[in-house]
């Protein structure tokens, strides 16, 4: 079976996604997880890495590992709140679609979950997480 997906559709869905406004009620609370973050870390607008985060991501038939976007060295709140949108949106990149049709996975099935925490350089040892 030879899948093929049009490129239209899967932008606006991914820009009705990153357009539309976070809940005010979430925005709060992810908003005091990041301030509690950047005061422990004693780093105001903490950097931080957004990324997603699946149940199936390491199946022994299938890695949902790479599907979905993920951003490093974010800072500030409002572009924590951006690139979680985009994160909620990369659900619905075609690679992402595809693969979930190829192996069989309903979308309805899968549970995903999107995070932020403190960006780690390279090499350094320091920690800081909540």
């Amino acid at each position: 079976m030879t899948w093929t997906l049009e490129k239209r559709p899967v932008k606006k869905i991914r820009s009705l996604i990153e357009n539309t406004p976070v809940d005010e009620e979430l925005q709060d609370y992810m908003g005091e997880f990041y301030r509690r973050l950047s005061k422990k870390c004693h780093v105001p607008a903490v950097p931080v890495a957004v990324r997603s985060s699946a149940t199936a991501e390491d199946l022994p038939g299938a890695s949902f590992a790479g599907q979905q976007d993920t951003f490093l060295w974010i800072r500030g709140i409002d572009d924590v709140f951006t690139h979680i949108k985009k994160c909620w949106s990369s659900l619905f990149a075609a690679r992402a679609i595809y693969y979930r049709a190829k192996m069989g996975f309903p979308m309805k099935k899968l549970k995903f979950r999107w995070e932020f925490r403190k960006w780690q350089m390279p090499g350094l040892q320091e920690s800081c997480s909540l």
